[in-house]
């Protein structure tokens, strides 16, 4: 697969259903596949505002961390949702000293 081969044919927002599953509009695949096109690339986007709603996490924690930190939002959100992680993970134990 050359990722230089590939261009933007359409895009859509969608959501996750209960059984992990996403709708894709039929109407556009088979368009595509009309056209000569069976093999696609997928790129999967999230709203990181929702994910900071849902895990309940602070957006002002959240904001204060990414400006101080310098770091892109998705790497901000992992870093405040593994609070405490390692804590809770028994890593004392797992270290070779």
């Amino acid at each position: 697969m050359n990722e230089e081969s590939y261009t933007k044919l359409f895009s859509f927002i969608t959501t996750i259903n209960n059984d992990y599953t996403i709708n894709i509009p039929s109407e556009e695949l088979e368009k595509i596949f009309k056209s000569g096109i069976n093999e696609i690339r997928i790129d999967i986007y999230g709203n990181i505002y929702s994910a900071i709603n849902n895990l309940e996490i602070d957006i002002n924690i959240f904001n204060k961390v990414k400006s101080l930190q310098k770091i892109p939002e998705d790497v901000t959100l992992n870093f405040l949702k593994a609070k405490g992680s390692l804590i809770n993970s028994n890593i004392r134990e797992r270290i070779q000293y």
